[in-house]
């Protein structure tokens, strides 16, 4: 789930993985608005991204003055706001301060959120699927049959209250 609540005019796009020396990197496409700004990319090597600017552009510059001004005026944040639990360790008493690679990888993240939500969405319109109490949020269980409430009563009194969600009604 991304953790910015604001990412401006800016966001990603053709976004693909690879897997490098130390994890998983990416390379991406950098928008804003509807123009491509720049080339980003993160070897996964332990070092940090990089922001290829799109020097074709008149005012890339310009841009990139723009995105680096974004960057600083975003809030600072808790460290478990952003990480989530950290078990109980926190050694840091000051905030965290978001910089680039940060919210780069909160765009993607928003990215591959709205990529499940289209796929979701396009499965029920051919399919209900449902999602029980025990089963992880990102996973779903499909009938192969359109969604309508004769279905979903029978699918209710079958399954009582083992069902946690009909993933077709997001989309109603």
């Amino acid at each position: 789930m991304p953790k910015l609540s604001n990412h401006g005019d800016y966001s990603v796009k053709n976004v693909k993985y690879f897997t490098g020396r130390e994890g998983q990197g990416y390379n991406a496409s950098l928008y804003r608005g509807r123009r491509k700004i720049a080339f980003l990319r993160n070897m996964a090597d332990g070092g940090m991204g990089w922001v290829d600017w799109d020097t074709s552009l008149p005012d890339w510059r310009e841009e990139r003055e723009r995105y680096e001004a974004f960057i600083t005026e975003i809030p600072t944040v808790a460290w478990e706001d952003y990480f989530g639990d950290l078990g109980g360790i926190s050694s840091h008493q000051e905030p965290l301060t978001i910089d680039s690679d940060l919210f780069i990888d909160d765009l993607i993240t928003a990215y591959e959120e709205q990529k499940w939500e289209r796929k979701l969405q396009r499965l029920c319109q051919t399919q209900t699927l449902i999602r029980f109490q025990d089963d992880p949020e990102t996973s779903y269980r499909t009938v192969n049959a359109p969604f309508n409430p004769t279905l979903r009563q029978y699918l209710v009194d079958r399954h009582g209250e083992r069902l946690a969600e009909f993933i077709n009604e997001r989309f109603e």
